[in-house]
């Protein structure tokens, strides 16, 4: 459902009226595709169950057909909508291409049915003019060959058509490696910091687009390098120079608004606020993601997302209040249902919110339940078990961390074998057990040793969350400040992060 509820939510209110009546033109009496737009626009977040129901009364493989066909029609209807005019600054260069084209095919069926009037001059000359100020590189190339084919005498800024044809060559080309070195880069990002076959790859992409867009006046090109690089320079820890060149990214957006989608300088802003998160520099990178929060869509994945990590930068910095405010927010019934695993990675947040408060009833009320975790034996639901056992080791609950200790036990005995990570805490809680949590004990212990050298990810409560308790123990500090201080030494040194 997620694709049709995308699309009929980023329809503005004259658009779905016309869509509307563009579904009644020749449409039956029973509409589906009409009923299906409106529960759609009603409620974006409804399940093909609940649609398929109302529409049909049971399930059938016509609601799949009709969903799919009714994706289709919005798509006609966006392409081929006349009402959209070169000038609107709505679109962007995909939306200028499309209407761009659909006058050049008129034109050159003018042309092959024999009407060669100035007219037609005019109207192929007034494309190629729109299509190189609104940077649509493969039409204008395609237009100008068509007419230098047809010996139209065309110059535009004192370049002939030839010097035109050879200039969108190159500014084309530019914009092909680029979409490939874009496309290999969003396929393998999560790969990028680990696997050194994308950097080689990288390595070799990457000179032959920086020399592709020498003297090509391609913004598309140019941000789709800068962005690139500034990726790589941030996992080579180059972060000053990743700062500079995504920075450059967000000045072409802001000069070229319909070569920039508005969501992709939303990323602009949001990979901006990664660097400086990454950086340590928490209060520009609040400012940067604020920026992308404003430009995203409201409640989105993506503006989901900035919230968290505004909270998560109130938090180290020890604004309680604030995180809380934000991250209540953030779990409201709706998300859970539609984000789940973002939803509850924020009630673990707002839970050790609660836990620096040493509000340790509600922070064990907000935990989620384990019941809705099942699936994720590996990550949450151990992570979970671990956050219970230190919740009733600070009410001294003993007895209970008995039984939940043993549980965690069989727990990894049967799900997790043989992660380390979860092993080794669970060695370090049944020896503090054992000497009835001396903590001190702890302060030269191997098993802390290891703890610390297993992968960290500063952006994961649970190793942080755990690490900083046990501090705190030992030196007998405050728990905030135990966790600030490992949150900003382990993000210093694991930066390989790709938000």
């Amino acid at each position: 459902m997620e694709t049709l509820s995308d699309l009929i939510e980023n329809l503005d209110k004259n658009e779905k009226i016309q869509f509307k009546k563009y579904l009644t033109l020749h449409a039956e009496k029973d509409n589906k595709y009409l009923q299906l737009f409106e529960l759609v626009e009603k409620k974006t977040n409804i399940s093909n169950e609940e649609a398929m129901k109302k529409l049909y009364g049971k399930n059938t493989k016509s609601y799949f057909m009709l969903k799919t066909r009714l994706i289709n029609k919005i798509l006609d209807f966006l392409a081929l909508d006349n009402n959209l005019e070169i000038s609107d600054e709505r679109l962007t260069v995909s939306f200028q291409s499309i209407i761009l084209r659909k006058q050049f095919i008129k034109a050159q069926i003018l042309w092959e049915r024999g009407i060669r009037s100035y007219i037609l001059e005019e109207t192929l000359m007034e494309i190629l003019e729109k299509a190189l100020e609104s940077y649509s590189h493969d039409i204008a190339l395609e237009v100008a060959i068509y007419l230098r084919r047809m010996d139209f005498n065309y110059q535009c800024n004192g370049k002939n058509i030839n010097t035109i044809v050879n200039e969108l060559r190159k500014a084309y080309n530019a914009e092909i490696i680029a979409g490939e070195v874009f496309s290999f880069y969003a396929q393998n990002a999560e790969k990028l910091s680990t696997v050194q076959k994308i950097k080689n790859h990288f390595e070799r992409l990457m000179p032959e687009l920086e020399q592709a867009i020498q003297g090509v006046n391609s913004p598309r090109a140019e941000w789709i390098y800068l962005y690139t690089l500034s990726e790589v320079q941030r996992v080579e820890h180059k972060f000053k120079d990743a700062l500079q060149n995504i920075s450059k990214c967000i000045q072409i957006a802001e000069n070229h608004p319909k070569v920039v989608s508005n969501l992709q300088k939303g990323n602009f802003y949001y990979r901006k606020a990664a660097i400086l998160f990454q950086n340590l520099q928490f209060e520009e990178a609040k400012i940067a993601f604020q920026s992308a929060f404003d430009i995203y869509p409201p409640k989105r994945m993506n503006s989901y997302i900035v919230k968290k990590y505004l909270a998560i930068i109130e938090l180290l910095q020890g604004n309680l209040s604030v995180a809380k405010n934000i991250l209540q927010e953030l779990i409201s019934p709706d998300s859970l249902k539609m984000m789940p695993y973002h939803t509850n990675l924020c009630k673990i947040y707002l839970a050790i919110a609660y836990f620096m408060e040493k509000n340790f009833k509600q922070a064990w009320f907000i935990l989620p339940e384990l019941d809705f975790l099942l699936e994720d034996k590996g990550g949450f639901h151990g992570y979970i078990r671990i956050f219970e056992l230190i919740l009733l080791i600070e009410r001294e609950d003993f007895e209970v961390v008995n039984l939940k200790l043993d549980s965690f036990r069989k727990y990894l005995k049967k799900f997790n074998p043989d992660n380390k990570y979860l092993d080794l805490v669970y060695q370090i809680f049944n020896k503090l057990n054992l000497i009835s949590y001396d903590y001190k004990t702890f302060s030269k212990d191997r098993l802390l040793q290891e703890l610390k050298n297993c992968y960290w990810d500063p952006l994961d409560y649970e190793p942080i969350h755990f690490y900083s308790w046990i501090q705190s123990k030992i030196h007998q500090q405050d728990y905030i400040n135990a966790w600030k201080e490992t949150y900003q030494v382990l993000s210093t040194q694991k930066r390989n992060l790709l938000f």
